[in-house]
């Protein structure tokens, strides 16, 4: 093969990353509800024919209950396809095992098998998956034991940061998905406060970003009733608003008032300060 093809390979290959990351950040990741287990047999049966051609045989041990997490089923689901397609094309015939644990609220789940002869570990053939890991605000690691075996270890179990923005005007949303791109927090939307009270219910973000001037509720009232409401009284509430009013925000609850239009620095240090971030 020529010098010029194996460079454009090259190009490609060291590329890749990068452009897979700039996907992702476009990407509009919405929470609600997943059953982890459910979404990892569906995974799994989609790579069922692969597995065949690799003569390797896949060993689940789920609880019996569904383990629901907080997180975007598509991205979930395009991210475990691949997890169990990569493992796949690495193992050596015979058993993959994966094992997913639930403990004190904590969730994750192990990838078992042993690699092809010569396959030695390398942090590039693993680097997608943690581009999409990160982006799913999953913890990531791969580690070769003594014995020969590879361990693959994803940690759910604090699920991904969830910032709900409950706000009528459509470019700030946008601004905020933007403020937070790559920063493992998902961004939820909510265009009425109506809606923004049954998301903080079925939701529980941990954080969220408040207009005042809404159409049906205004901002002031909807703070008043989270903060009246066992099921969200103790999130933090960023009030973000053209009018802001710093010592009545505070009287009433909200951890930060901010004016619009609001800075990017000032988003992240009000996640920082609230342990989001």
């Amino acid at each position: 093969r020529s010098r010029q093809g194996l460079n454009e390979k090259d190009h490609i290959q060291n590329n890749m990353p990068s452009a897979i990351q700039e996907e992702m950040s476009h990407l509009d990741l919405r929470s609600q509800p997943v059953d982890y287990c459910l979404a990892l047999r569906n995974a799994i049966k989609a790579v069922e024919r692969l597995a065949d051609q690799n003569e390797v045989e896949i060993c689940l041990n789920f609880p019996d209950e569904p383990v629901e997490i907080a997180t975007d089923p598509a991205m979930t689901q395009v991210f475990l396809v691949n997890l169990f397609s990569n493992t796949i094309k690495q193992a050596n015939a015979g058993e993959i095992c994966i094992n997913l644990l639930t403990r004190q609220g904590k969730t994750s789940y192990t990838i078992k098998f042993t690699p092809k002869p010569g396959l030695s570990f390398s942090t590039s053939s693993y680097e997608n998956l943690r581009l999409m890991a990160s982006r799913l605000g999953l913890r990531f690691s791969v580690d070769d034991q003594p014995e020969g075996q590879r361990i693959i270890l994803v940690s759910i179990g604090e699920g991904c940061p969830i910032a709900l923005v409950i706000d009528d005007n459509e470019a700030f949303h946008d601004l905020l998905r933007r403020y937070l791109t790559n920063q493992t927090c998902m961004v939820e939307v909510a265009r009425t406060s109506q809606d923004g009270l049954r998301l903080a219910r079925q939701l529980s973000p941990d954080v969220i970003f408040l207009d005042i001037m809404m159409p049906d509720m205004d901002g002031w009232e909807l703070l008043q009733r989270l903060k009246s409401n066992p099921f969200s009284k103790y999130i933090p509430v960023v009030i973000c608003s053209v009018v802001p009013d710093a010592e009545l925000a505070y009287s009433l609850g909200a951890s930060f008032c901010l004016s619009k239009p609001v800075k990017r620095e000032d988003v992240l240090k009000s996640l920082h300060d609230v342990g989001v971030l």
